[in-house]
């Protein structure tokens, strides 16, 4: 027989703004290294090396590029797809992919990826169209 409060209503939304300022503060500082880091790289490089560097990008070289960004697109987003299919969402491709991008955007840009961009989707997808208790 449990006795007592629910770690959930005691103790875990007293952290809740506890670890958003973390993530924030984890953010700016991820932000303002790669900032810093990119200056560094970026210093020792004229604008006239970059132009030439893009300029010298074939067609096909480019074409291809964006044939595997664009598989990588459906990918990401069909991952997602299958996965609010086995939670019992009935919600089309169209409906989901948005959030899939963005979540996915935010991965692949951000410190602690993982975190952010997955608690962001799942946050998207409950109130959007999924209920809690089938994203556990």
């Amino acid at each position: 027989m449990q006795t007592g409060t629910p770690l959930n209503t005691t103790i875990v939304p007293r952290l809740k703004p506890l670890f958003n300022g973390f993530l924030v503060i984890i953010f700016i500082a991820g932000t303002a290294t790669a900032i810093r880091y990119l200056g560094t790289v970026i210093r020792d490089t004229s604008w006239q090396a970059i132009g030439s560097a893009i300029s010298a990008i074939t067609p096909l070289r480019f074409s291809v590029a964006m044939l595997y960004a664009a598989t990588n697109y459906l990918v990401i987003t069909g991952y997602d797809f299958f996965g609010l299919r086995f939670a019992g969402s009935k919600r089309s491709w169209r409906s989901i992919a948005p959030i899939a991008f963005m979540g996915d955007a935010i991965n692949a840009s951000t410190p602690f990826s993982s975190i952010v961009g997955s608690v962001i989707k799942l946050r998207l997808y409950t109130k959007s169209f999924v209920r809690y208790n089938r994203c556990r």
